[in-house]
């Protein structure tokens, strides 16, 4: 972290000149000038982070919104339609119903007849 580094540095020359952090008050400006110019693009550098965070979270969010529409059509157009066609075991009497179709032979072993 560079705010804890310039901190101890700053500590370490306050201990260096017996407390004092400048040898001259005129070197103070400059060195806050230095230090808000470096908090500056800290701050900077945050603040772009979080704005491509934002937009990343933003573009996957709008993708998954995209892919759960499509589901919910799918489910929609799934239950609108009839389901497709799938086979049927014969009722004891050996008709599939409404088929049209008659099952005869040893059990296991019939052959479907349309009628």
């Amino acid at each position: 972290n560079k705010v804890s580094d310039v901190t101890r540095d700053a500590r370490d020359a306050a201990a260096q000149t017996g407390g004092k952090t400048t040898s001259n008050r005129a070197e103070l400006p400059d060195m806050l000038a230095e230090e808000m110019a470096h908090l500056n693009r800290e701050v900077g550098a945050l603040a772009r982070g979080i704005a491509a965070r934002d937009e990343a979270w933003a573009q996957a969010k709008r993708s998954t919104d995209a892919k759960l529409e499509q589901i919910l059509q799918l489910v929609a157009q799934s239950q609108a339609q009839p389901p497709p066609h799938t086979a049927h075991l014969p009722h004891e009497s050996g008709n599939m119903p409404g088929q049209g179709v008659t099952w005869q032979g040893v059990a296991g072993q019939g052959v479907a007849r349309h009628g």
